[in-house]
């Protein structure tokens, strides 16, 4: 009984990190990409 909690708690950790990580990836590459626009169009009117 212990051992299958454990392991049920274990698998639902996992997910919400993995979930947490796959988020946090697209929006940092969301964020590069709006941060390397906004750099082009400063460098065009500098």
């Amino acid at each position: 009984m212990h051992s299958e909690f454990e392991a049920a708690l274990t698998a639902i950790l996992l997910g919400a990190v993995h979930r947490f990580l796959s988020a946090f990836k697209v929006n940092a590459f969301n964020a590069f990409k709006m941060l390397f626009r906004l750099s082009e169009n400063i460098l065009m009117i500098s």
